[in-house]
């Protein structure tokens, strides 16, 4: 697709299950409602559309990123903004044209369609969002936010909480029908800000697995035993399974594992032999990175016991929202407000190459380079 000069881009990503659902989210009215990619030329109502900086052009064009709708729960409302002029060079000519102040919207979603309404969620996520530390952490301990628990200062879930989540995992194994058990598997999920250490995802797989092992290891050899949930971490074409995929491990009346995964129908999934796998990891617990576009009815966000510069407001929020109906958060007074305190900022270069703002500054020991914005046709 062929970039298109003077573009305003509200930041934001679709998610796939939202491409294939169709969720939608309440908007201002003067906004589109559907999901996706959305531009918008300027002009006025049936005259010809034309570039930015050609005669006849108002200067006005709009593309939209929309969100994941489900993890929108901001109450603001659409509002007009003004953008930076963007100064571009004409793909042909080699001339520029300034498109001074083009009106665009920014679009804000006002209803979460994620949580149910045994979850009052809006209120501490829009803290997080916030960075208010203070806010969050008195909505936490107030407990009147309705399926929402806070085990401040507990570190170790599998051990104050050791047999209410072995009863979960210990049910993934009492069904032999891997579309029930591949439901079932997604009612609760441990999420960690990291993966190695005492409450890193690794860690935790490896105690859950050993807490199984004495009543629900059988066949297939050491690493496969049934009921264990699979995490795929590579992608794998010829497998149809990609990272993030989430499988489980049963067992046929000879002993025999087989690796179930979600098909295209979901009353029938596929069945892989373990050892044909791509690379995979257990998922009993795993990384908010790895969850982002997920969803549990019951998530447990566990915070380490040490500051880790991962940690952020933005991982904060995204592990949090992963819940649908129940959610326990497990960390210290000091690491919840560190991560709060600490903003996940992002620098792409995008606005540099769109000419709308100098270039960023040379590495330490690195010679300045004049460099002016690309063409068009060398963006990418």
């Amino acid at each position: 697709m062929r970039a298109t000069p003077a573009a305003s881009v509200a930041a934001g990503a679709v998610s796939q299950d939202d491409q294939r659902s169709g969720t939608g989210a309440d908007v201002a009215p003067s906004a589109s409602t559907a999901p996706g990619l959305h531009f918008r030329a300027g002009g006025t109502r049936g005259s010809r559309a034309h570039g930015a900086g050609h005669p006849g052009s108002s200067g006005q064009a709009e593309a939209t990123f929309i969100d994941d709708p489900r993890d929108a729960l901001s109450e603001r409302s659409a509002r007009p903004t003004r953008h930076a002029s963007v100064d571009i060079r004409g793909a042909e000519g080699g001339h520029r044209h300034d498109a001074t102040g083009f009106p665009g919207r920014r679009i804000h979603l006002q209803r979460g369609y994620r949580q149910s309404a045994a979850l009052d969620l809006a209120p501490l996520a829009a803290a997080v969002r916030e960075g208010d530390a203070a806010t969050a952490l008195s909505l936490l301990r107030t407990g009147d936010l309705a399926g929402v628990q806070f085990h401040e200062g507990q570190a170790d879930p599998l051990s104050a909480q050791r047999d209410g989540l072995l009863a979960h995992w210990t049910a993934l194994a009492e069904t032999t029908d891997p579309a029930e058990a591949l439901a079932r598997a997604g009612r609760l999920r441990i999420l960690t800000a990291v993966r190695d250490g005492p409450q890193g995802a690794r860690g935790l797989n490896a105690r859950i697995e050993a807490l199984l092992g004495g009543s629900m290891r059988r066949g297939a050899g050491p690493g496969y035993f049934h009921g264990r949930l699979l995490l795929i971490t590579e992608n794998s074409y010829r497998h149809r399974l990609f990272n993030g995929d989430i499988g489980i491990c049963l067992a046929d009346d000879g002993g025999a594992i087989t690796a179930w995964f979600p098909g295209d129908d979901p009353q029938r999934p596929r069945p892989f032999h373990p050892a044909a796998l791509p690379a995979h990891d257990s998922a009993f617990a795993m990384t908010v990175h790895k969850a982002q576009g997920s969803e549990f009815d019951e998530a447990w966000l566990v915070l380490p016991e040490r500051d880790n510069r991962v940690l952020s407001r933005e991982l904060v929020y995204t592990g949090l929202t992963r819940a649908r109906s129940a959610l326990h958060v497990a960390a210290s007074d000091a690491i919840l407000r560190a991560a709060l305190g600490r903003h996940a900022g992002r620098w792409s270069g995008l606005a540099w190459r769109l000419g709308a703002m100098p270039a960023p500054p040379p590495a330490p020991g690195e010679v300045p380079v004049e460099a002016e914005p690309p063409a068009q046709g060398a963006l990418f």
